[in-house]
């Protein structure tokens, strides 16, 4: 009997135990689950808060399952690629919010609103509340004041939280450090041109520019990398790639301005009120701030009534010598450097692909089949465009939409600029065939962060009757339409693309047959003038009458003696000789 309740008891306390590692279990379900909501729901949306406008972008990936044959496995873990579906932008950026904390909040709810309609559009049936939403300010806000900068953050983390994607984390919303923003470039660039690895010949360089700062990343062939750099861990063995990855501040295409104009506006000294702007079109003259110059990464700057009159000269050879002594020059203290004395590894054996301003002075300023060396042809065609009056910069660059710069009328300086940054900055050869152009727009930094981001999600390993049921539903997944609409797409930016070269190169042509046209009126007119200026009227009569004209009296007139000479010999055997009939 008491063998009977002990055992009894036992069974109870056996019962309760499980009971409570059941509820347990069912906790850390939930709350894995909970953690696993950004992780399998496919989507992302990666915002970039820029110093001039804020662009959301969306992205889709495979869902990250694994599914063994077999339970006696190693995990190996694929790569995630994720794929761009769209961006939608707002102006200005949202550092000129830092008064505003009311109107920041709409601006970002407003755009999260308007990404969450096209992602709608793309998948009806999506879950907006399991797609992670990550928000990186770049340069902008880097600049702001530390106080104004985590009081915009907290607007910022308020609007993510209200709005209908996935905001779990605070991390998720940050200034990014600009070491970050160079190794996001980098994933971009290597996920369409190179390959995602810690190899340097199987991998490419990203160099990018914005508003206030510009970024230089990649491996070095030697692999070390002795200051400024960034690790990731992901991919084949050994699994770590280390890059090297710097951010200049103040050398993006509107503070390099500043600071340059302000340099020029001190050498004529304190007082001056007007200067001679050498990177400014001829005809344009801006009364501007001292500081800004009539141009600003956020606000509105005075371009009407400011103090200080800026008067355009639109000289090449001016402005690069302006670009050249904003490029400051300090001792290295651990070789090589490039400029201010920075650290930089060897770039002369990768190739760099050239991102935001950069890829579009390129565009902007050099035909798409040139062959020369990069540098030099954006040397060679900056110099000839700044030369032109404002309304033929203007004319040119409206031939180039879609592509377009932050603020056109400083495209003279960008040009001068990007070379005197690359060659005297950075320590670029201007022979080298080493740099290319990314002519996709939508690439940039968002898209390395984006996969950077997913591939630190965890993966699910499903086994047996859960992964047939998974793959089953994956097979039958209405992602189809979706990835059609993307095909669809991507087939009209095909065409889009063929038939604005087609376009172009007819455009050329009619340029060059206009130049011939008016190289030979020059030719006629030359002959034209020599002919009055060398033969006199009365030596030259005839060149007032029609050569065709002449031809014809010569010809009637031949045809007149010929048939008189006949009628002649005619006449003359019949006087002569009579005729004999037979």
């Amino acid at each position: 009997m008491m063998g009977k309740r002990i055992l009894l008891l036992l069974a109870c306390t056996v019962a309760i135990v499980v009971g409570d590692v059941q509820q347990q279990l069912e906790k850390e379900l939930v709350h894995h689950h909970e953690a696993l909501l950004s992780e399998v729901s496919s989507f992302i949306v990666v915002l970039d808060a820029g110093s001039t406008a804020t662009r959301a972008h969306a992205f889709h990936y495979k869902p990250r399952v694994l599914t063994p044959d077999t339970e006696d496995f190693v995990v190996t873990r694929p790569l995630s690629k994720p794929e761009h579906l769209f961006y939608v932008d707002r102006s200005p950026g949202v550092s000129s919010y830092s008064k505003d904390s009311s109107g920041l909040h709409d601006y970002l709810l407003e755009l999260c609103q308007e990404v969450a309609e096209n992602l709608q559009r793309i998948e009806k049936d999506v879950a907006l509340e399991d797609v992670p939403v990550y928000f990186g300010a770049t340069a902008g806000m880097r600049r702001l004041e530390e106080g104004d900068r985590l009081a915009q953050l907290n607007v910022v983390h308020k609007a993510l939280q209200d709005s209908q994607f996935y905001f779990g984390h605070p991390i998720q919303a940050r200034v990014l450090s600009g070491e970050e923003e160079g190794a996001f470039g980098w994933l971009m660039a290597n996920d369409f041109h190179g390959e995602i690895c810690g190899d340097p010949t199987k991998t490419v360089g990203s160099l990018d520019m914005g508003g206030d700062s510009a970024e230089i990343a990649f491996i070095p062939q030697d692999f070390s990398i002795m200051s400024h750099m960034f690790d990731m861990h992901f991919g084949p063995f050994p699994g770590s790639i280390h890059i090297y990855s710097h951010s200049f501040m103040n050398y993006g295409l509107i503070a390099a301005f500043q600071r340059a104009s302000e340099a020029l506006l001190d050498s004529h000294g304190a007082k001056s009120e007007r200067l001679l702007h050498p990177c400014l079109p001829k005809d344009v003259t801006w009364h501007v701030r001292d500081h800004e110059f009539g141009v600003a990464t956020s606000g509105q700057p005075l371009r009407k009534d400011g103090p200080i009159t800026l008067q355009g000269q639109g000289n090449y050879d001016s402005c690069l010598a302006v670009a050249n002594q904003a490029v400051i020059e300090a001792p290295c203290s651990l070789a090589p450097c490039s400029f201010m004395g920075i650290y930089q590894p060897n770039t002369e054996y990768t190739d760099f692909w050239l991102t935001g301003e950069f890829a579009n002075i390129w565009q902007l300023m050099v035909p798409e089949n040139c062959t020369d060396p990069p540098l030099l042809a954006l040397e060679t065609y900056t110099r000839s465009f700044c030369s032109m009056p404002h309304l033929q910069q203007q004319t040119l660059l409206d031939a180039r939409k879609p592509v377009k710069t932050a603020e056109p009328l400083l495209a003279c300086w960008l040009g001068a600029w990007s070379y005197a940054y690359l060659v005297r900055g950075l320590k670029f050869s201007p022979e080298s065939q080493k740099l290319h152009v990314e002519t996709h727009g939508s690439r940039d930094w968002p898209q390395g962060a984006a996969f950077y981001h997913v591939n630190q999600y965890a993966y699910r390993v499903l086994l047996g009757k859960e992964a047939e049921k998974f793959k089953s539903e994956e097979a039958e997944h209405d992602w189809n339409g979706a990835k059609k609409e993307q095909a669809a797409r991507r087939k009209f930016l095909k065409q889009e693309a063929k038939w604005y070269h087609k376009y172009e190169k007819s455009e050329q042509k009619l340029e060059k047959d206009r130049a011939d046209q008016q190289k030979y009126k020059i030719k006629w007119e030359q002959y034209r003038d020599r002919i009055d200026d060398e033969f006199s009227a009365e030596a030259w009569t005839a060149t007032d009458v029609d050569p065709e004209l002449l031809l014809c009296a010569a010809l009637a007139l031949a045809i007149l003696f010929a048939s008189l000479a006949i009628r002649r010999r005619t006449n003359f055997i019949s006087a002569s000789e009579p005729l004999l009939v037979t």
